[in-house]
């Protein structure tokens, strides 16, 4: 699944504030030093 196929349910997001900016560079630099994600995103089809 592509990234851009992804869609967030409003109640899902409507609880979960967005990244700020600088929260944001923090994750993609964590990202690259390890290589990988921690925490895989997690899909849902219900």
């Amino acid at each position: 699944m592509k990234l851009s196929q992804l869609k967030i349910d409003p109640e899902f997001q409507s609880k979960i504030p967005p990244l700020q900016f600088e929260e944001e560079q923090q994750l993609e630099q964590n990202i690259i030093a390890e290589g990988r994600l921690l925490n895989p995103i997690i899909t849902w089809n219900g």
